[in-house]
């Protein structure tokens, strides 16, 4: 059987990025392609299934060590690069698929674990759905110890079963010049709501 020595990604997956002083939220696609999305209009997230652990990332280095449950922390570990308490949970956004979305931030941070103490005694939440979270806002707010975080206000605007991820992914990647055409031919119109859930 032939091997091959090849260069590690972090990462394959399509994952999420926040910017929370401007509440610009992204998708950074596996090309590494940075594409805004309107957050407002919602994202599905698997928030039954949310893990956390220690994460600990720096440029060029990203390393996830979960707990075996929230009650459960495993000892921090040590290194060069400082751990902090983080999540990590799948979530889908409209038109971009699948993500992984993960952050050792505390306004991030709070937000999960906000979405996670809303839903957790729903129905829905039992059932296998997941809640399509809007994201109303950021705002600073002063820590305890004096420092500035932000408030991600969001509402829970309905449950649905998890789309299908093989279904997601088969969509072949569209290339620049086909986007280019194909939003040069498009009629102009403003993002509709049925281009979201």
């Amino acid at each position: 059987m032939p091997i091959s020595f090849t260069e590690e990604t972090a990462n394959a997956n399509q994952y999420i990025r926040v910017h929370t002083p401007q509440n610009k939220w992204s998708v950074v696609t596996t090309e590494k392609e940075v594409v805004e999305f309107d957050v407002s209009k919602g994202m599905a997230i698997d928030i039954k299934n949310v893990t956390f652990g220690w994460l600990a990332i720096d440029k060029g280095f990203r390393d996830w060590q979960p707990w075996p449950s929230p009650s459960q922390r495993t000892p921090k570990p040590e290194g060069s690069v400082e751990y902090k308490n983080g999540f990590e949970v799948e979530v889908y956004v409209p038109k971009h698929g699948h993500a992984t979305f993960s952050s050792n931030t505390m306004a991030v941070g709070n937000f999960i674990a906000a979405v996670y103490n809303k839903v957790e005694n729903d129905k829905e939440f039992a059932s296998g759905k997941v809640p399509v979270v809007k994201v109303t806002g950021s705002a600073p707010i002063v820590t305890a110890t004096g420092n500035t975080t932000y408030d991600i206000g969001f509402v829970v605007d309905k449950w649905i079963d998890m789309p299908d991820r093989e279904e997601s992914e088969s969509q072949p990647p569209v290339s620049q010049e086909v986007k280019e055409e194909a939003v040069a031919q498009a009629p102009s119109k403003p993002d509709s709501e049925e281009d979201y859930f």
